[in-house]
Formats: C-alpha cells, sequence, structure tokens
C-alpha cells in the first residue's frame, strides 16, 4: 500500500487535495447535491403566481430564479432574486440565494460581505454561517471557515451541510482524523448525498488508508447518480495503492485512451517508479482530472 508519506516526498499531498476535494452542500440554489435532482416544473399560468396587486408573489420570484441559476445564467438569478428580496426585505432566503451565487461565481468579496450582513441580521440562520464558511474555504482560509461551521452546528448538530463544510475545513488543514469524525456525522445526517462520502473515502486515502477508500468508492461509483468525478477518484485511489490495472480501467471509462495512459503514468509516479519524463505527463494528468472536478461542482 502506498504510505502517505510517499505522496508528501513527492510533492504530491497538495496537487491530490486541489483536484480531487469536493466542496460539498445542498439547501440552497446555488448549491448542487447529488442525491437530487432539481424538479421539473409545469408551464406556469402566470395569474396563479400573482399577489392581490397583480405582481409576482415571492415564492414564483424565487422559482424563476432557480430556474435561471438552474441553466447557469446567473445575472438573470440575481435579478429575480433581488426582485424577491426587494418584495419582503425580512426574509433572508433571497439574499442567502444572492450570496450563493456571488459566492459560485468567485465574486468571493461580494458574498463575504453579504453573508456578514445576513449573520448581523439572521445570527440564528445556520445557512448564513454555512455559506461565509464555504467561501471563506474557497479563499483557501480552513480555519476561519471552521469556526463558522462550528457556529453553524452549533445551531443545528443535524445540519449535513454544516457538518460536512466542517469536515473539509478540518482536512484543507490537515486535521484528517477531526475530519472523517465529521464526515460519518454529515453521511448519517444526509445518508445519499454522495459528495460527503466522496470526501470522506478521499481523506482516507491522503492518510494511506487507501483501502477502506476503495471499499467506500466502490459503493459510490455503483449509485445510479454516481458521475465521472466519482469513478475518476476511484482511479486515482487505486493508483495510490499500486493497483494499477484497475486505475487504468477506471481512467478509461471517461477519458480517452492517450488521457487514460498519461494517468498511468502519473500514478507510477504517486509510487516513485517514474523518472522525470513520466512526471511531466503526471502533470497534463492532472490538469484533465481537474478539469472533471470543476465541471461537475
Amino acid at each position: 500500500m502506498l504510505q502517505f508519506e510517499k505522496i508528501l516526498n513527492a510533492n504530491k499531498k497538495m496537487l491530490l487535495v486541489s483536484t480531487s476535494l469536493v466542496v460539498a452542500g445542498c439547501g440552497t440554489a446555488a448549491d448542487t447535491s447529488y442525491d437530487s435532482t432539481a424538479p421539473v416544473s409545469a408551464p406556469v399560468v402566470a395569474e396563479t403566481h400573482m399577489d392581490e396587486t397583480g405582481e409576482f408573489t415571492v415564492g414564483r420570484m424565487m422559482r424563476m430564479g432557480d430556474r435561471a441559476w438552474g441553466r447557469r445564467d446567473p445575472e438573470t438569478a440575481l435579478r429575480f432574486y433581488s426582485m424577491a428580496r426587494a418584495k419582503n426585505p425580512k426574509d433572508p432566503t433571497p439574499t442567502i440565494a444572492i450570496a450563493e451565487v456571488m459566492r459560485k461565481t468567485k465574486r468571493t468579496d461580494a458574498a463575504k460581505d453579504i453573508y456578514r450582513q445576513l449573520a448581523s441580521q439572521f445570527p440564528k440562520n445556520v445557512e448564513v454561517h454555512s455559506g461565509l464558511g464555504y467561501t471563506l474555504l474557497t479563499e483557501d482560509k480552513p480555519y476561519l471557515a471552521a469556526k463558522s461551521f462550528e457556529y453553524a452546528v452549533g445551531l443545528d448538530k443535524t445540519n449535513a451541510r454544516a457538518l460536512g463544510g466542517l469536515a473539509l475545513a478540518m482536512d484543507t488543514a490537515g486535521e484528517h482524523d477531526k475530519a472523517q469524525e465529521y464526515y460519518r456525522l454529515a453521511v448519517k445526517a444526509e445518508p445519499n448525498n454522495l459528495t460527503y462520502q466522496n470526501n470522506m473515502a478521499l481523506s482516507l486515502a491522503l492518510v494511506g488508508r487507501t483501502d477502506q477508500a476503495i471499499a467506500m468508492f466502490e459503493v459510490i461509483t455503483a449509485h445510479p447518480k454516481a458521475t465521472a468525478r466519482h469513478r475518476q477518484n476511484l482511479a486515482l485511489v487505486y493508483g495510490m495503492a499500486g493497483k494499477s490495472a484497475e486505475a487504468l480501467r477506471y481512467s478509461r471509462m471517461d477519458l480517452s485512451e492517450n488521457e487514460a495512459r498519461n494517468n498511468a503514468l502519473y500514478f507510477q509516479a504517486l509510487n516513485g517508479n517514474a523518472d522525470d519524463a513520466s512526471a511531466a505527463a503526471s502533470e497534463q494528468q492532472a490538469r484533465s482530472a481537474a478539469k472533471i472536478a470543476k465541471a461537475e461542482r
């Protein structure tokens, strides 16, 4: 079995984290949960979604914003969420949705400002503190993020999104044992969410427990909603364990033959079996892995 120290010696730890760990979460329009699909709405009769003044209701505007965001049209989504906020400024939901769009479109400073304003107005809202935590993670501030997640967990000890975020913050900070405790709680709270399972399996792999990670990924990849990212993460862990044939088999499921062979060289490099030329090929594989991971977020 590949020991974690080999990855450190090969300067691969951060590469593995950056190309494989995924920020998890669900509960707002901007977060995609792998245990559900977006609802398909029936054609809307506008009159049934208007109030007594003839204007769209808050719920109707939120649904229109959600659909726009589902189509990856952030500016239209923001317009509808802003309309909903103006109609009912006492409801934090539209503003949370705005902050999430800002976070997911890399307008991090704006997202932080919104979340902090929300935290002062709605200090007991779990989604607000979790959203700030995920935003801080995008800035590589795991300990600050952990404080936000800990506050959220203090408000609701069974909130899967807060637990999964706290686990990810601990993992990013290198505290893998603590991370795994929180991943288990997140999985218990939301058993069908593949993201928390995915991240826990990777956390196990990062500390050299590749057999357990492989067992988890084999279950994950058998799920009907498993994605290319999950299969390629299994290939990565097989490669870390020195099981080249299995790693290559999973690489070929989603990648071209050339990319799959570059993966094989990368896995050899992880195990200290490749020369400098192979290491160069591993960088190409890393870019391919990152492309897959980002496409699924």
